[in-house]
C-alpha cells in the first residue's frame, strides 16, 4: 500500500546518496507474507493495522500477555542476515499502545529486551543489545553488553530516560538502531535514534575475541522481565536491514 512519508525518505536518500549503501533486507509487510530475513517468531504474527494505529497496511504485531505482578511476558521475532557485518543499521516504525505501562514488579526486575546481535550462538561473548528500563510507567534505553571477558552481560551500562513518555502512548515513533562491532585495535559503539535524532550513544564496546567478529543473527523485542498489567500489543512495520553505519539520521515519520 502507498505510504506517502516514504517518499519523503527515498527523496532525501537519493540527495544524499553516500546517506547509505546496499539494504541487506526490508520488509514493509504489504506481501501478506514474512520476509525470508525472518526466523523463529514468537507471540509474533503478520496482521492488518487497526484503525487506532491511524496507519493502513500490514505490520508485525508482538503481543505481551499480561499477568500478576510476578509474571514475565515474552514476544520475539528473530532474524538471519545471512552473513556477517561488522556495521549494521536497523530501522523501524513502532507504534507504542496507549496501554502502555512498563511496571516495577514485585521481585523488581524490570530489564525489557529491545533488541539483541550475535555473531554464532546466542552465549558469544561479542552479543550486544538494548534493554528497556521503567521510568514512571514508561521506559529508559540502555546498552547491553559484557564489559570484560569474565563477566555476564551487563543491562544499561549506559542507559538515557525518556524513550518512551506519555506522549509517545497511541503514536508512532521512528527507531534507528546503528552498531558497529569492536576490533582488535578499535570499541564498538551503539547509537540509537528516535524520530531522527540520537538518543543513546555508547561508544564504549569493548573486543573479547581476538580479530574481528561482526553480527549475523539477531531478535526485536523479546523477553519482557517486568511483564505486563494487561495485554500489550506493539506493532512493527518497515523494517530495514542496513550493511553499514548510516551517514545521517532520518527526519520523524508523521505520528
Amino acid at each position: 500500500m502507498f505510504k506517502p512519508w516514504r517518499v519523503i525518505i527515498l527523496s532525501l536518500i537519493l540527495f544524499f546518496p553516500s546517506a547509505y549503501s546496499d539494504v541487506i533486507a526490508e520488509d514493509d509487510f504489504e506481501s501478506g507474507r514474512f520476509a525470508s530475513v525472518w526466523g523463529s517468531l514468537t507471540s509474533v504474527s503478520l496482521v492488518e493495522l487497526p484503525s487506532s494505529t491511524k496507519r493502513q497496511g500490514n505490520a508485525m504485531r508482538f503481543v505481551f500477555k499480561g499477568g500478576n505482578s510476578t509474571a514475565d511476558s515474552f514476544s520475539e521475532a528473530r532474524f538471519d542476515l545471512g552473513r556477517e557485518y561488522m556495521q549494521l543499521t536497523i530501522e523501524f516504525d513502532m507504534y507504542v499502545p496507549s496501554n502502555y505501562y512498563h511496571r516495577r514488579p514485585a521481585d523488581n526486575t524490570n530489564n525489557n529486551k529491545f533488541f539483541r546481535l550475535w555473531t554464532k550462538t546466542y552465549d558469544d561473548l561479542e552479543k550486544v543489545g538494548a534493554s528497556m528500563l521503567t521510568e514512571g510507567g514508561g521506559s529508559t534505553i540502555g546498552s547491553d553488553y559484557r564489559k570484560a571477558v569474565d563477566k555476564g552481560q551487563s543491562t544499561a551500562v549506559l542507559n538515557e530516560g525518556g524513550f518512551i513518555t506519555s506522549e509517545d502512548k497511541g503514536r508512532w515513533m521512528a527507531v534507528r538502531i546503528d552498531v558497529k562491532a569492536p576490533t582488535d585495535s578499535s570499541l564498538g559503539s551503539i547509537r540509537i535514534y528516535k524520530n531522527g535524532r540520537l538518543h543513546l550513544n555508547d561508544s564504549s564496546i569493548k573486543n573479547h575475541v581476538p580479530g574481528s567478529q561482526g553480527y549475523r543473527y539477531g531478535y526485536l523485542l523479546g523477553w519482557a522481565n517486568s511483564g505486563f498489567d494487561e495485554d500489550t500489543i506493539i506493532y512493527i512495520d518497515n523494517v530495514r536491514f542496513l550493511d553499514r553505519v548510516a551517514a545521517r539520521p532520518l527526519p520523524p515519520i508523521p505520528r
